[in-house]
């Protein structure tokens, strides 16, 4: 019996060479993508881009598909006759990870270079490779019984692992789906307006103004353009913006993007006087930014504020370029204008 455990601790050389190079992959992705990951959460994190479970869950269960993989290789090193079923099972998961990375860089290779779909590739055809070669070597038929392999242990390992999997990811996938719902745009036609209201079909706020309404192209911070509608109001001694778009998170990158892309193209920089706030309305997020400025030898206040909705993936944001005026004054009425804001639309919707 012990002659026989050795026997299966040595593969043939095919197989030490893809299993040396699963071994290899999973640690330099250990080295290299977990001090990545730790960066971005906690990044994000003081950012407030995301909450602490949205960004530490994945990567909880990322280290513990490597953990798990590594497992699986030491139990082949040791002849273990379940060691087969586990390596699999690290593999179809890895499978999955390189079929999401693959399609995270075609949208690069798209719209920048083809390069940064390379790696992914390797990866997933290495993975691949090494599944077939796993179904068919008659080697590993002949070392590893298929009979052996029935309800190991291991096997039940990656199961549970599955299981948690499925769980979490499931209910992640329930709130975006329902996030994805309440984000959908309603026809302005079968929607009943209060006078005096304004609507593009994903907000609504109140206001006796003009306003010239447009679609607009913006760049978001991962550099894909998305449109915009866009209201906007001017006179003699105020300019006024409004921006309705959606925002899978709440992110404060993407806040940051239409912020730099709603400057006033005509305001001279340095400013004299920076201030920068956050506030919650009605459990959604909202950033403030003010600025004292001049163009033209002109002072001017520009504030620029932003409202992500809680409930759906939807944003709003106020541009108000004002003369005459002071900071408090502005940042009271961003705050009253972000509390006017009516994002869910479903109670106006006509009755058919």
């Amino acid at each position: 019996m012990n002659e026989e455990n050795d026997n299966r601790k040595i593969p043939n050389t095919a197989f030490s060479v893809l299993l040396f190079l699963f071994f290899y992959m999973l640690i330099r992705m250990f080295f290299r993508d977990v001090p990545l990951r730790i960066a971005t959460w906690r990044d994000v994190v003081l950012s407030e881009d995301e909450t602490v479970i949205e960004i530490l869950l994945p990567t909880i269960l990322y280290i513990v598909w490597m953990l798990l993989s590594l497992w699986s290789i030491v139990r082949l090193l040791k002849g273990k006759p379940d060691c087969v079923v586990c390596l699999r099972w690290a593999l179809v998961f890895g499978l999955f990870m390189a079929l999401g990375r693959v399609g995270k860089a075609l949208g690069k290779a798209l719209t920048i270079h083809v390069s940064y779909v390379i790696p992914s590739a390797l990866l997933l055809l290495f993975i691949v490779v090494f599944l077939v070669y796993l179904a068919r070597s008659g080697a590993v038929k002949r070392i590893y019984p298929v009979s052996d392999r029935r309800f190991s242990p291991g096997g039940w390992i990656w199961v549970t692992y599955l299981a948690i999997w499925i769980a979490l990811y499931s209910v992640s996938l329930v709130q975006i789906t329902k996030k994805n719902r309440n984000t959908q745009k309603i026809p302005v036609a079968e929607l009943a307006l209060p006078e005096n209201s304004h609507c593009d079909g994903r907000i609504l706020f109140e206001s006796l103004l003009e306003w010239e309404v447009s679609d607009e192209e913006l760049v978001g911070y991962d550099g894909e353009p998305y449109s915009v509608s866009r209201h906007r109001h001017e006179s003699d001694s105020i300019i006024l913006s409004v921006w309705c778009g959606v925002s899978e998170k709440a992110r404060h990158s993407d806040y940051m993007s239409v912020l730099l892309q709603a400057i006033p193209f005509d305001i001279s920089w340095p400013v004299e006087e920076g201030v920068i706030s956050d506030t919650v309305i009605d459990e959604d997020q909202c950033y403030i930014e003010q600025y004292k400025c001049e163009t033209d030898s002109v002072s001017f206040t520009w504030s620029f504020s932003v409202r992500f909705d809680s409930r759906s993936n939807k944003y709003c944001a106020l541009s108000l370029l004002t003369k005459r005026s002071s900071l408090d004054s502005d940042f009271e009425n961003s705050v009253r204008f972000l509390k006017s804001v009516v994002f869910d639309l479903t109670p106006y919707i006509k009755e058919k």
